[in-house]
């Protein structure tokens, strides 16, 4: 089986490629190959363009299922920092049914409902609710969507799972937009981190939430990939 994951950075997925034992194949690209299975994991970039254009050159390896993944920040009160959201509306059923027995077996708070790909970052928490009430999404995030369509086009089953990163009454330091298409972190973000020492609060918040998001994501991506292979059996 050849399962294909998307996520926009390195970051939102770097305890699931060390656990994993990924191996590199190029720059943004990762590949683990156990008997007829071949899991593909390719770094997009962030943003629905890079998304597209990424989703277009994993179609080369052939993969039978597709996972957008990654963080996406909370659009409910109730959805925390750390836990999984879950795309009902687009995702492959029996995707969804895997997912949902990890997380119970993991123990992780899982939500189940529609995503909002924006196309760009909120950073305002009053923008957040405003947008969670107008659209009842679960949460927001900026790729799905356009994984989505090339999937859809091609006949290809699509999982978007993602992990809460900031919650909805969380404001975003505004030099995170200063980061790179890809989430590096280089010379114009660290020039606007030491100019905005006002939101260095802002940014330690969210490291943290981060980081219990990544955990989380890497652990239930492990469970829910083993499930769905045993079931493709």
């Amino acid at each position: 089986m050849n399962l294909g994951i998307l996520s926009a950075t390195f970051w939102e997925v770097k305890k699931f490629i060390f656990k994993m034992g990924l191996k590199k194949d190029g720059q943004n690209s990762y590949f683990l190959k156990q008997g007829e299975d071949l899991l593909i994991l390719k770094i997009s970039g962030i943003g629905l363009k890079n998304a597209q254009k990424t989703m277009k050159e994993l179609l080369s390896d052939a993969p039978e299922i597709v996972f957008s993944t990654g963080f996406a920040g909370s659009l409910k009160k109730e959805i925390k920092a750390g836990d999984l959201v879950l795309d009902i509306e687009k995702s492959d059923p029996q995707s969804v049914s895997a997912i949902i027995q990890s997380a119970g077996d993991l123990k992780i708070p899982i939500h189940l409902g529609k995503f909002l790909s924006h196309p760009e970052l909120l950073l305002d928490k009053e923008k957040k609710i405003k947008v969670g009430e107008t659209t009842n999404a679960l949460a927001i995030e900026m790729e799905s969507n356009a994984i989505f369509q090339v999937c859809h086009e091609k006949k290809i089953a699509f999982c978007s799972l993602r992990a809460i990163s900031d919650e909805l009454d969380q404001d975003l330091p505004s030099f995170i937009t200063s980061l790179n298409s890809n989430g590096k972190i280089g010379w114009g973000f660290w020039k606007a981190f030491l100019t905005s020492p006002k939101e260095w609060g802002k940014f330690f918040n969210l490291i943290c939430s981060a980081r219990k998001a990544e955990d989380h994501l890497s652990q239930a991506l492990i469970f829910s990939i083993s499930q769905i292979r045993r079931k493709k059996v």
